[in-house]
């Protein structure tokens, strides 16, 4: 050690350890905690009204599917949407 602890306190170092880790701990634990609430907002909101949370998410391959046979086919510029001429 570089500095001997006073003999009256031999645990003073464990105890400071304690004292100035653990409010660095719960501070770094609530900034997760209030970074994941903001990322689930944006997400879609927090509200129990929300239908973002029952409603499935398209993954861009259903996205494509789906959409394929009236738009435009990747790799396919011959193809054109035929619903919507005149």
């Amino acid at each position: 050690m570089l500095v001997k602890p006073p003999t009256q306190y031999p645990d003073i170092y464990p105890v400071l350890n304690v004292l100035i880790s653990t409010p660095v701990f719960g501070f770094a634990w609530l900034w997760s905690i209030k970074c994941g609430v903001e990322v689930g907002w944006a997400m879609g909101g927090l509200g129990s009204g929300s239908t973002s949370m029952t409603k499935k998410a398209n993954t861009p391959a259903e996205t494509i599917a789906s959409s394929s046979s009236n738009a435009w086919v990747l790799g396919d510029t011959n193809r054109v949407d035929q619903s919507h001429e005149p």
